[in-house]
């Protein structure tokens, strides 16, 4: 973590027995208040301070421009809101608090660990450090200091971790920033309410700010989504089935996709499969941006083939395409994608994580946009795809994958795009579930089913609006192949027994040979989840009156279709 070389001699106030700095960034500088300026003012509600003129460059050098900080004081916490002026567009407003006590910091993705010697930021949104704008510090075994901000907007927030700087101070200082939309970036700007305080009891912290969430963004629990359909209740197995690598090399055509699902249907109520098909279009990723049957995987026919069998069998389907990826080599991009590049605040273009597909160690492939599906362009490309693979094939399910991407575009709002999307794309399609690689809090209301885990610390956060399936990075239960996914190996595991995560077989070529005996303690684990997670329905296996089992509705038909199937 960077950090200024100098004491910035920064102007403070004390809340709570804490120390309280601004500052304000422009994209221009970092300036602080003039402490010689600064007035107090009680209110009914609240306490305001205010400074009249703004200081650079550590207090050598004052600025035009004004900040307040209003303050609501409660018995274990206060409410903070910050707001400026200044002659240059401000990009952001941080609240600083030093000298904290605190020994560790926990975060609800990443849990409990200690605070490096060089610091920590937590950005939000992204998928994999926050989920929420909500941070603890451990002050001792049963004590901690929390910040939070209640926003209802998705906009960028920035928690910076660090050891205090100077020899007079102690402990850990903490930097809570906001960053408005660019969209929205003016000569003013005023944050969202940001909560302070010290608890012994975190959960209950953690409960208020599920309540705000649900507020704010309108989350609901699973079992009262109305987006996600009946089918999707049942589902107790997800069988990742990888198809066709970036290099082109194939795992499993559309012909092998069936034998697959004709295989598990034989091992567990066909109903409760959804089959999620990574690379299913051809050259994954290298296709994105172009949703089609892919000819060596069996064409257009094959892939009609592998739906109405999937239909016959009973089974779901679920397709990964990308939210915000395409080959800039597709035709016409230049039409559709090029002004939908996602960028930065500050206007440089948004370069992801850049695999190194072909392994030539460079990271270096020029070929491949993120794009902002905010942009109507790329948004309406998309959709018109989607739209048509699930009206012409009967598609139940579609994966929007990299869709936890976020930047602060200055020229298309990202989440507010999403939402679009998601509406454009189930209007008249009650029956269609959108799922998502990423999660962060407000995202819950777009993609009910997700795979990036669930957090370490309460995993409620997400598990009560969302279910979660295993990621594509994980290993085969064969030999670890992580299929179409860049990482190569990596060790078999299942997910773990929880009413929150979907028991989920992944499938490259050969897992049907090497890793049968695995395959079933999966299915097993998935028959556990059905009876212990799903609510009893009409076509389950249920018990007659001398006590012996049959199979009933769906099942029947699916095992007469199955019967089928596999005669032709």
């Amino acid at each position: 973590m960077d950090q200024l070389s100098f004491d910035f001699r920064n102007a403070r106030f004390e809340v709570k027995e804490m120390s309280i700095i601004i500052q304000i960034h422009t994209f221009e500088n970092v300036y602080g208040l003039d402490a010689r300026t600064i007035t107090r003012k009680k209110r009914e509600d609240a306490t305001v301070f205010s400074a009249e003129r703004l200081t650079w460059a550590g207090g050598q050098e004052n600025a035009k421009g004004r900040a307040s900080l209003i303050i609501q004081e409660d018995q274990d916490e206060a409410k903070l809101i910050v707001k400026a002026e200044h002659t240059k567009k401000i990009r952001c407003a941080k609240i600083i608090i030093p000298n904290l006590p605190a020994v560790r910091v926990l975060t609800p993705w990443e849990g409990e660990q200690e605070i490096p010697a060089d610091g920590r930021i937590f950005s939000y949104p992204t998928g994999w450090q926050l989920g929420s704008p909500i941070l603890f510090l451990r002050i001792d075994s049963n004590r901690y200091y929390y910040s939070r901000s209640l926003d209802d907007e998705v906009r960028a927030k920035r928690f910076a971790v660090y050891p205090s700087l100077y020899p007079n101070e102690k402990g850990v200082t903490v930097e809570m920033i906001f960053e408005e939309l660019t969209a929205r970036m003016g000569k003013t700007i005023e944050t969202p309410e940001w909560i302070i305080g010290s608890t012994n009891n975190p959960d209950e912290i953690m409960s208020d700010h599920m309540r705000h969430l649900e507020r704010a963004f309108g989350l609901t629990s699973w079992e009262e989504r109305s987006d996600v359909p009946d089918w999707a209740k049942e589902i107790a197995l997800i069988a990742y089935i990888h198809g066709q690598h970036w290099t082109g090399y194939i795992f499993n055509d559309y012909e092998n996709v069936l034998e697959i699902l004709s295989w598990l249907s034989d091992r567990l109520e066909p109903n409760r499969i959804l089959a999620h098909i990574a690379g299913w279009e051809g050259r994954y990723y290298w296709k994105y941006g172009d949703y089609r049957p892919d000819p060596r995987m069996g064409g257009e026919e094959g892939f009609r083939k592998l739906m109405k069998g999937a239909k016959q069998l009973g089974c779901r389907v679920q397709l990964m395409l990308g939210a915000n990826c395409a080959n800039k080599g597709l035709e016409n991009f230049e039409e559709w994608g090029e002004n939908a590049n996602l960028r930065s605040a500050g206007g440089l273009v948004y370069q992801g994580n850049k695999p190194d597909w072909d392994v030539s160690r460079s990271h270096d492939h020029g070929w491949q946009a993120w794009l902002n599906p905010g942009c109507p362009t790329w948004r309406e490309r998309l959709v018109a795809q989607m739209a048509e693979l699930v009206d012409e094939y009967g598609i139940d399910s579609i994966f929007l994958d990299t869709d936890m991407v976020w930047t602060n575009d200055p020229n298309h709002p990202v989440f507010p795009g999403l939402l679009r999307l998601r509406d454009e794309l189930r209007m008249n399609r009650p029956n269609l579930l959108l799922a998502g690689e990423g999660w962060y809090d407000a995202i819950a209301a777009v993609t009910p089913l997700v795979h990036p885990g669930m957090p370490k610390l309460w995993p409620e956060l997400l598990g009560k609006y969302c279910r979660c399936f295993a990621h594509n990075s994980w290993g085969d239960a064969g030999r670890g192949s992580t299929g179409v996914f860049e990482g190569g190996y990596q060790s078999f595991s299942m997910v773990p027994d929880s009413a929150y995560w979907i028991p989920t077989a992944i499938f490259v070529e050969d897992t049907l040979d090497s890793g049968k005996e695995k395959l079933e303690k999966i299915i097993e684990q998935a028959k556990r989840y059905a009876k212990k997670y799903l609510d009893p329905r009409p076509s389950r296996t249920r018990q007659n009156e001398n006590g012996s089992l049959r199979l009933c509705g769906r099942v029947c038909q699916a095992s007469s279709a199955r019967a089928r199937l596999l005669r032709h």
